[in-house]
């Protein structure tokens, strides 16, 4: 770090003297008669684009020097220097912060925690990084709950936790990764051993709510998820080279000229309990190709109401139905709001059934806005990349959404949210939540 600190005072004064030369070049222009105002309007811009990154490097090496004061380093003679002892110890959100701090930065109360992570039980009692940092699994979630719901900046987390920045790094990673790895299922894959038992129910309450369609009791809707635009780095350049593409092509795959801009198409399946199901495909997939290729309608085929054995020679059993908006297609256990032409071939009670459900399906937006609000996370785009490092992240994003409607779920199984009060449906407890994934059942075999 100490070699650092001199590089960055080294270009400091760099900058210090190329700034003293552009405004002598100024002052030289301005005394000039037959110079243009262009030329010295461009002299000016390049002046204030040297004074802002002088700027920038002395808050830097402040920075720097801030790290040395506060930190104790070691040396890992396998891999690089990490920090290993920190002045003061690391901090324990669960003793350091107060009620509202923890609350503000983690969107959890210290008890609803404590009770979500004595219920994942599939959980590690440690992370470990690739680089052998060490972190205990509360502290770990606690590192990936703040940096989603609060603090983008991995400057100011190195100070609020009293950790160095690439210890930070690794264990989000890791964390991210272990969370998805253990309950990545939990929000990818249909519970039916929890959902179907309650088709019932839910079919009786939600209709009673209104005239809506019977049978309804999920509701379907996709985003878009924006990202930063894919460089042309060695990631691209090699699927390129491979497919004998020009390097645009291939990042024209994530870009939507309807959006505007690159990114992912995100699909939730919200049930009438307020629980989230999500599935992510590329911006340029329609929400119909998201259906059928992410497997939910053969999911909702699955599901039948007022027979708990899922028997279809039952004479009783009724179909149960996910409702989307006009881009989807009306097949199988899918309904789809009626386009205009439609319309006109429904009879008067069939249009207000519909006009019923689809005021309903106002959840499966409030799902997406709960989510973004929050998770401030999702929507800081310039953090969302496709390739780092030469290597592909999209799984690296996929986990990232999925970990995020996690602990959305986990948070409404908590403290409820504003879709039950349109559903009539309390939310499952987080030990119903998550009992039949901690038991390894919680995908059933779909054929």
């Amino acid at each position: 770090m100490i070699e650092e600190v001199e590089q960055a005072r080294d270009c400091v004064d760099k900058l210090r003297k190329r700034l003293r030369e552009a405004r002598v070049h100024l002052s030289y222009l301005s005394g000039l008669s037959y110079c243009s105002d262009g030329e010295r309007l461009a002299a000016a811009m390049a002046l204030d684009a040297l004074d802002r990154r002088l700027r920038r490097k002395r808050r830097a090496v402040r920075e720097l020097m801030n790290d040395l004061e506060t930190h104790d380093l070691s040396y890992d003679m396998v891999t690089r220097s990490v920090v290993h002892f920190i002045v003061g110890g690391r901090v324990d959100p669960f003793v350091d912060w107060d009620e509202s701090e923890f609350r503000s930065r983690t969107r959890f109360n210290k008890d609803g925690l404590r009770d979500v992570l004595a219920e994942m039980k599939l959980l590690p009692g440690e992370i470990m990084g690739k680089d052998g940092s060490r972190c205990p699994i509360e502290q770990a979630v606690m590192i990936v709950l703040t940096r989603l719901g609060s603090i983008n900046n991995w400057d100011r987390m190195q100070h609020l936790f009293n950790a160095h920045r690439s210890y930070l790094i690794t264990i989000f990673t890791t964390t991210r990764d272990v969370l998805h790895d253990h309950y990545g299922i939990t929000v990818t894959s249909f519970d039916f051993l929890r959902i179907i038992p309650q088709l019932p129910l839910w079919d009786e309450v939600m209709t009673s709510n209104g005239d809506t369609i019977p049978g309804v009791v999920a509701y379907i809707d996709g985003k878009a998820w924006r990202w930063c635009r894919p460089g042309p780095g060695a990631y691209f350049q090699n699927i390129a080279h491979a497919l004998h593409l020009d390097v645009s092509q291939v990042q024209r795959a994530w870009y939507n000229g309807h959006y505007s801009h690159h990114g992912g198409k995100v699909q939730h399946v919200v049930f009438a309990d307020a629980m989230v199901y999500t599935f992510l495909d590329s911006i340029r997939r329609h929400d119909a190709h998201v259906l059928r290729s992410s497997g939910v309608n053969v999911m909702l085929e699955q599901l039948f109401i007022d027979d708990p054995t899922n028997n279809m020679a039952t004479v009783n059993t009724r179909p149960a139905y996910g409702y989307g908006d006009t881009a989807y297609p009306t097949d199988g256990h899918v309904i789809a709001y009626p386009s205009g032409p439609q319309r006109a071939t429904l009879t008067n009670a069939a249009c207000e059934a519909h006009t019923a459900t689809n005021r309903h399906r106002i959840v499966v937006e409030d799902s997406f806005q709960i989510h973004v609000a929050m998770w401030p996370l999702a929507n800081r785009f310039t953090v969302h990349s496709l390739a780092q490092n030469g290597q592909g992240s999209f799984p690296d994003l996929y986990k990232l959404w999925n970990v995020m409607v996690l602990f959305t779920n986990l948070r409404t199984c908590i403290t409820g949210s504003q879709i039950s009060g349109i559903t009539g449906i309390d939310p499952p407890t987080v030990a119903g939540y998550l009992a039949n994934t901690n038991n390894g059942v919680q995908q059933l075999t779909v054929l």
